[in-house]
């Protein structure tokens, strides 16, 4: 029969275990996923959570520019991400995605900010 202590210890290990993935940061492909599933759904402030300061502004914007066109902006509630390709180098990455419905690949590119993934857009 095994020792209560050791059981104790097993729940203590698997808890750790769980807090600890919990709070690991969020690759750039899982970021972009939500930031693109916000996105979609014009879920603005929800998707300035996963940009960078610069892009934040831009969303921000969008999200102004938004509220008096209503149901005017096209959302798509069915957007679905799939991720092709993640490439990190340093503090910067790039992700490829398509939207499961089919269309374009497209690359996003994303920076670390304090320690965070952000998704990162210039000014074009």
């Amino acid at each position: 029969m095994k020792q209560p202590s050791h059981i104790i210890r097993v729940l203590i290990l698997f808890i750790f275990t769980g807090l600890v993935a919990a709070c690991s940061p969020a690759s750039p492909g899982e970021v972009a996923k939500k930031f693109m599933t916000h996105l979609s759904k014009a879920e603005f402030n929800e998707a300035r959570q996963y940009a960078s300061e610069q892009t934040g502004q831009l969303i921000e914007m969008m999200g102004k520019m938004g509220a008096p066109m209503g149901a005017k902006m096209k959302k798509n509630e069915n957007y679905s991400f799939i991720l092709l390709n993640e490439k990190i180098e340093g503090d910067k990455a790039t992700v490829e995605f398509r939207n499961k419905e089919g269309g374009q690949v497209q690359t996003m590119h994303l920076i670390e900010e304090k320690g965070k993934w952000k998704v990162h857009e210039e000014k074009k």
